[in-house]
């Protein structure tokens, strides 16, 4: 570490971290592996970020069973939090996790849930519970709270709010139904309860409530 403060409390992990003017904090409890998990690397590097994780009854902290994480920061804060979870915070089970942050603050809460994200110069809260989640924002906010619910989004110069209650999304795909969102230059506030919508947006501004359909 140069000039930065980490503090690491793990039982029976191995950790590599590369901090920069950071701050890093991780508290571990009943956990295989910190920062790095069972049969799998991981590596992050930190520049001008803080970084806490904080993990309950967990596999994995940062990367998966039998796969690589590599996580970088620049400029930006990332806080994580995992309850009862395999290997997501930022990936699956037997799957490569990669997180690059640019100039934005993410916050990952995750329950039996596997999650995948690239962020730049954008801000982004999730909350899954037994879902999949993969997103690719640049220069937007998303906020997600997904609930059994699998959701893909590319966002380009927009801000999108989606709240899925038992749905499938490939951007946001429901159960018992369809969702894609394409967003460039445009915001987007979505509520979707067993319904199909998709949307295209080109320099304009969406907002869908209460979509029920068959």
């Amino acid at each position: 570490m140069i000039h930065g403060d980490c503090t690491i409390n793990m039982l029976h992990s191995d950790c590599t971290i590369n901090m920069l003017h950071g701050d890093c904090t991780i508290n571990m409890l009943h956990d295989y592996c910190a920062i790095d998990m069972l049969n799998g690397d991981c590596t992050i590097n930190m520049l001008h970020g803080d970084c806490t994780i904080n993990m309950l009854h967990g596999d994995c902290a940062i990367d998966m069973l039998h796969g690589d994480c590599t996580i970088k920061m620049l400029h930006s804060d990332c806080t994580i939090n995992m309850l009862h979870d395999d290997c997501t915070i930022i990936n699956m089970l037997h799957g490569d996790c990669t997180m690059n942050l640019l100039h934005d603050y993410c916050k990952v809460d995750m329950l039996n849930g596997d999650c995948t994200i690239n962020i730049l110069h954008g801000d982004c809260t999730i909350n899954m519970l037994h879902g999949d989640c993969a997103i690719d924002m640049l220069h937007g906010d998303c906020t997600i709270n997904m609930l059994h619910g699998d959701c893909m989004i590319n966002m380009l110069h927009g801000d999108c709010v989606i709240n899925v209650l038992h749905g499938d999304c490939t951007i946001i795909n429901l159960l018992h139904g369809d969702f894609t969102i394409n967003m460039l230059h445009g915001d987007c506030t979505i509520n979707l309860l067993h319904g199909d919508c998709t949307t295209n947006m080109l320099h304009g501004d969406c907002q869908l409530e209460n979509i029920w359909r068959s």
